[in-house]
């Protein structure tokens, strides 16, 4: 059986599943510059690092990946095009791109 699901619609799919990706996390700041989102492990799923004007967003590439498999997501721009929209309308942050991160890198 085949169903037809409207690009909208697919984008408030995409936006709740990201926004449950995100669920649970703890607010850590570690200096004026660097923000993070731990989870229950304290490890960080998200770190924004900033300046006076930039942001630069990482998230975990567990999650990241999650989200690209979940919805057979083949473009980076399109997956790219979602979780910038995420940032923005959850956060109030501006960027060009999501980059990702393995814990490995941190800790």
């Amino acid at each position: 059986m085949k169903y037809i699901i409207t690009e909208s619609k697919l984008d408030k799919i995409i936006d709740d599943f990201i926004t449950e990706q995100f669920s649970g996390l703890k607010l850590v700041i570690e200096d004026k510059h660097r923000v993070s989102w731990v989870g229950r492990e304290g490890q960080p799923v998200i770190i924004i690092l900033s300046d006076d004007k930039y942001f630069d967003i990482l998230i975990l590439d567990d999650v990241y990946s999650s989200a690209v498999n979940m919805f057979s997501i083949k473009e980076f721009k399109e997956i790219q095009r979602h979780l910038i929209r995420w940032f923005n309308k959850h956060m109030g942050i501006e960027v060009d791109e999501v980059k990702t991160f393995d814990n490995k890198e941190f800790y």
